[in-house]
């Protein structure tokens, strides 16, 4: 495992975080909302990263970058957009 700075760690570089991951799929399958909050740099993208890459069962996880939009409306449009462009929607 290679310590992983800038980019959300990924596969091998990643630290698998059990618990963390046990209660995230908890509320996914009791189909709550989920905020992931935490101080910067200790790893939100790369757990969430880890469920985009090891896709449950009956779920489709789909990842977009809204750090730099300011407006409501840019904010929807990128994920709407990131929503057609992903494989769980088939046109």
């Amino acid at each position: 495992m290679k310590n992983v700075i800038g980019n959300p760690a990924r596969g091998e570089n990643f630290y698998l975080r059990p618990d963390e991951i046990r209660k995230i799929k908890l509320r996914l399958e009791s189909g709550a909302h989920l905020q992931v909050t935490a101080p910067r740099r200790v790893g939100k993208t790369s757990i969430l990263m880890y469920f985009f890459d090891n896709q449950m069962p009956g779920y489709h996880f789909v990842y977009s970058d809204t750090e730099g939009i300011n407006n409501h409306n840019d904010y929807f449009r990128k994920i709407y957009e990131e929503i057609l462009r992903s494989d769980c929607v088939t046109q």
